[in-house]
């Protein structure tokens, strides 16, 4: 039976601006060491980029050091893929 392990998410590499009520960020995913083809790590670094993007727009919004909670109503922008590291932009509308 094969264990199923979180994969790394490139952290800290966010680029944030706040405009007003709307808050835009960008999260990035790798392809997880594990995954077994291509499109199954493509489709795992999505996953983690959509991950980080949330939480990069949830500490912006919050502007505190810490915060935990619930985003909802993300706006992809756009998303790019370089065959290694998947990245998406988006905004919320506080």
């Amino acid at each position: 039976m094969k264990k199923f392990f979180a994969f790394v998410i490139l952290s800290s590499l966010m680029t944030c601006a706040a405009h007003g009520e709307i808050f835009e960020a960008s999260g990035r995913g790798r392809v997880p060491a594990f995954s077994e083809t291509l499109s199954q790590g493509k489709i795992l670094a999505r996953r983690g980029a959509i991950v980080d993007l949330q939480r990069n727009l949830l500490l912006k919004a919050s502007m505190n050091y810490s915060a935990s909670g619930i985003i909802r109503g993300i706006i992809i922008t756009s998303e790019t893929w370089d065959g290694n590291i998947y990245t998406v932009t988006g905004y919320i509308k506080r």
